[in-house]
């Protein structure tokens, strides 16, 4: 790939970050499917690695239309998209709590944290949307940019594929990513207003499932 072409995607996703970070909440559809986007091609991405060389075509097609098929169902089905966000959001910010906390010891048992904090984090953006897809989409947005900024600043030597390998860059974008997270989630809280629709009260769907099932069980 030419590398200006590298240099557009790479200044697209830095952009795209910092509508996460800072505006992830109001933009929601467009984050959600974003994410939906991100996390299909991932998968995607995970069977091209499997696929031979000569089907590398084939693997960036399959890249596509997994992501657009993600995006899509991610957006059309809103409360399945709202509950992978503040999945993914919550199970990042664990993981950037507990690199904090305990720093190597936390990988024992990290994954455990990340899927029980996904859950949470997943079913309580259902009853709490505002304030967990403000925290969801913050941390993501966050992590997102200094990983990018990380890659262009201080670029990784030849010995590192990955700006996480080595020590004090991964210790700078923790420190940094944290700080443009709890501004991100101030500023989306503090500063934008809510939706119209967020508005309501109870403020997230679930809501109106418990309201459902009490009408039924009432008949």
């Amino acid at each position: 790939m030419e590398s200006w072409i590298q240099g557009v995607i790479v200044s697209l996703f830095f952009l795209i970050g910092l509508v996460y970070c800072f505006a992830g909440n109001r933009a929601l559809r467009f984050t959600l499917g974003v994410t939906g986007f991100l996390a299909g091609g991932f998968f995607a991405a995970v069977v091209v690695c499997w696929l031979p060389d000569e089907m590398e075509r084939a693997g960036i097609i399959c890249f596509f239309l997994g992501g657009g098929a993600s995006a899509f169902i991610v957006v059309r089905f809103r409360n399945f998209g709202v509950f992978c966000q503040g999945f993914i959001g919550s199970a990042l910010a664990s993981s950037i709590i507990a690199d904090l906390l305990f720093g190597d010891a936390a990988t024992e048992w990290g994954g455990v944290i990340l899927l029980i904090s996904g859950l949470a984090g997943g079913v309580l953006g259902l009853y709490l949307e505002r304030p967990v897809m403000s925290v969801a989409t913050a941390v993501i947005g966050a992590y997102m940019t200094t990983y990018i900024g990380a890659g262009i600043i201080a670029p990784p030597p030849e010995c590192c594929e990955d700006p996480l390998d080595n020590p004090r860059i991964s210790a700078a974008m923790l420190v940094f990513g944290t700080a443009l997270a709890l501004a991100g989630v101030h500023f989306q809280l503090a500063v934008l207003k809510p939706t119209a629709e967020q508005r309501a009260w109870p403020p997230g769907p679930a809501w109106n499932w418990i309201r459902r099932i009490r009408r039924a069980v009432g008949r």
